[in-house]
Parts: C-alpha cells; structure tokens; sequence
C-alpha cells in the first residue's frame, strides 16, 4: 500500500472526483434536459436555416466544408497517428519512456472516445438537420429520445463525430495537470474551442444540431475522467480516479 501523502500527492495532481465527474455530470443532465424539452435544437437550427437563405447554402462552402470538415478531419487523423507512434516509441525509446503512461493513456482516452461516439451513431440513427422535412429533408423532426426508441431513421448524426474527434483530446487537461499544472486551462480551453470551431462549422452546413456537440464533449470528458488511472499507474499510484 503507498503511503498517504504518496497517495494524497496524486490525488491533488489529477483533481476531485467532485471537481471533474460530479459537478460536470449534473450540469452536461441539466442541459441534455433543456435541449430535449424545450426545443432549444430547432432554435438554433432554424435561426442558422433562416440566416442561410432558407437552405444549406454553406454545406459544400469550399472554407466550410473543404477546409472547417475535410482538411481539419485530415489533420485530426494525422495528429491520431504520430500519438500512436510516439507512444509505441515509448516502449524502446529511453527518452520517451518517462512519458509511456501518459501517452497510453493519451491514446486510450482519444481511441475510446471516438469509438464510443462512433458506435452510438450506429445504435442511436438520429438524423442529421438536412434530412429533415422542415429543412428540406424528408423526415419529420422527432426529439433525440423518440428518434432513438421509436427507430424511425437509419441516419448516423448523433453525436457528432467531427466535433467529438476535436473533443476526444480533452484529455490534454489531465495530461497537464500531471505533467505541467500551469498549462492545464490552456489545454481545456484550446481543445474546446477547437471541438466548438468544428461544431459550429457542422451546424452551418445542416449536419448537426447543437445538442450533437454537447453529447460529444460529455463523452471525451468523462471517458478521460475514467481512464485517469493509467496516468496514475504511470506516477506509480494505484488508487482509482479522479478520486
């Protein structure tokens, strides 16, 4: 067993549990409820409709689309591929092999977050704002939750996958927090407004309404909270986290 003030040394590094999974759980429930009771998605999305001319004007926007959605997407698998190098690097490069942990817990973190929001794509088939009549489409609008149990689309837009690929590093504030303290909010913040930049740029061209994003974010961070205990084993700690 370690000694406390090992224990404590570690637990003060990564944060609370009350600080990093209680108090975002109740806010990400309070704001899921608004968005499906209040029809805060079609707000948003009828206003951006209207903006546009009463289309999808931006949906192949060269900026939009090919810059926004396709180059970023590209750039995002370009920076998943050098983590998965650099951290099997970690197991025979000696300087890199202080940083093992973390870069596995790096890569865990991203990998599971896009997983899971890719497979909820699959199970939950929630239409994209395009595909529905009020927008052009030819689906009625239904909320997420009766789309979901009434299966009455075989679409693949919630939660949003371009978003949530920018959202997946959120693990970069808990990457911080252990590694350089003072960089924390910076992290938090740069990934954020990255996964805001590409969620944004997605509802302008009709693929997604907000509460897609908002799902996104709620996956990445709690799916980084969770895989904390890597980046504790790698401090030599065997507590669960955030603890």
């Amino acid at each position: 067993m370690e000694p406390d003030g090992r224990r404590d040394a570690l637990t003060d590094s990564l944060g609370s549990r009350r600080e990093h999974v209680v108090a975002p759980l109740l806010v990400f429930v309070a704001l899921a409820i608004v968005f499906e009771s209040t029809r805060l998605d079609v707000w948003f999305a009828d206003a951006i409709y209207r903006w546009e001319g009463g289309a999808w004007a931006l949906r192949r926007d060269p900026f939009v689309s090919g810059v926004l959605h396709g180059t970023a997407s590209r750039l995002v698998s370009v920076a998943c591929a050098a983590l998965v190098v650099a951290c099997a690097a970690s197991f025979w490069v000696e300087r890199l092999r202080p940083y093992r942990w973390t870069l596995v817990y790096l890569v865990t973190a991203v990998a599971v977050s896009t997983l899971t929001v890719s497979l909820l794509k699959d199970v939950t088939r929630v239409p994209c704002p395009w595909s529905i009549d009020r927008y052009g489409g030819n689906l009625p609008y239904l909320e997420t939750w009766r789309t979901i149990l009434t299966r009455a689309s075989t679409k693949r837009c919630f939660p949003s996958g371009h978003a949530g690929s920018a959202f997946a590093w959120i693990a970069l504030y808990f990457v911080c927090r252990r590694h350089a303290p003072r960089w924390r909010w910076v992290a938090l913040a740069g990934v954020v407004a990255i996964g805001l930049t590409f969620g944004v740029a997605q509802q302008l061209r009709g693929a997604h309404f907000v509460s897609h994003d908002l799902w996104a974010l709620a996956i990445s961070w709690f799916v980084a909270c969770a895989a904390t205990p890597i980046l504790r084993r790698g401090a030599g700690a065997t507590t669960a986290a955030p603890s």
